[in-house]
């Protein structure tokens, strides 16, 4: 892996984990209350950040490999598809099916939130996945770590 590369990927994982810190700060703010209608976008907006890194994350492995990003209207969860196999085109083998499976929440609530309307957003299903995102995070970024040392 170019060295390059490995300082992109740092400094997204940097900026993911600053994003989760702002949204621990927020979930404590907001307590076992109903949040605010700005509250509750801003824990989309943090929830979309934190997805829309690991997904430049997963582009900036592909780009190091010289291997073309999917295209089309299915081609976020293509991007993930080519992390959960085996190791294939140079490619680490970053999601294994726990994690391929716990990023899925957080790739339809990208989609949602970037083309609906905060306004709409259901608190409940949004807490769950703001309480969960530092261990899938955490999960995810012990793989990455450990892909960057292997390659």
């Amino acid at each position: 892996m170019r060295n390059e590369t490995r300082a992109e990927i740092q400094a997204e994982l940097a900026i993911i984990a600053e994003t989760l810190s702002l949204l621990s700060d927020l979930l404590r703010e907001i307590g076992n209350g109903a949040p605010s209608p700005h509250q509750m976008a801003a824990v989309g907006a943090y929830l979309g950040n934190f997805y829309n890194g690991i997904e430049n994350i997963l582009k900036r492995f592909l780009r190091d490999a010289d291997i073309k990003q999917p295209e089309g209207p299915n081609w976020h969860v293509e991007l993930l598809a080519l992390f959960a196999g085996d190791d294939a085109d140079g490619l680490p083998a970053l999601l294994a099916p726990p994690l391929l499976a716990a990023l899925q929440p957080y790739r339809a609530f990208r989609h949602l939130f970037f083309h609906g309307y905060a306004v709409v957003l259901n608190w409940e299903r949004l807490r769950q996945n703001a309480n969960n995102a530092s261990e899938v995070f955490a999960h995810l970024r012990s793989r990455i770590e450990t892909a960057m040392c292997e390659q």
